[in-house]
């Protein structure tokens, strides 16, 4: 539960962020009243339909499921075009390049590289998901300024699994 609270609070700011430069709406699978409005498909959609990024946090509010098989869900039940994963690291690495200065970096992989490589993009479930889906991943540093803008405005940035 905390991990999804702690969710909910980074979609709080990333909404902040995001208002200055955007129409954002933000919806969480644990609804606060005054702060956050619970996810509802519909409104979701109607969100979408105006033009409004959208922000999704609390993950599915079930036991079991990461945040990234959240994610994918969402990302798949809204007709999205792809799937923004941020991380610690600018994207794909054959290995963790943090415990591992020489991990080789992939820029671009296929759903089935990554499987058989065993890389570590995210859990099977969300994985699965997308790859099913043929919903494009970015997976990117998180940290890089701007980074989600550029994304939204077509700059490769990270990496795609696709």
């Amino acid at each position: 539960m905390a991990g999804m609270l702690a969710t909910v609070i980074n979609g709080i700011k990333l909404t902040e962020l995001l208002r200055s430069r955007a129409r954002v709406n933000h919806f969480s699978a644990i609804g606060i009243p005054g702060t956050v409005a619970g996810y509802d498909i519909w409104e979701a959609r109607e969100a979408l339909k105006e033009g409004r990024i959208l922000v999704l946090s609390g993950g599915t509010s079930n036991p079991f499921f990461s945040t990234d098989s959240a994610a994918a869900l969402r990302a798949v039940e809204l007709g999205m075009e792809a799937l923004l994963k941020g991380t610690r690291v600018r994207g794909v690495f054959s290995a963790d390049p943090e415990m591992h200065p020489k991990a080789k970096f992939y820029p671009r992989l296929t759903y089935q590289q990554a499987l058989v490589e065993r890389l570590a993009v995210m859990d099977l479930t969300a994985f699965a998901l997308c790859m099913e889906r043929k919903l494009p991943i970015v997976v990117f540093d998180i940290a890089r300024p701007r980074a989600i803008l550029d994304i939204i405005k077509g700059k490769r940035i990270g990496s795609l699994v696709c």
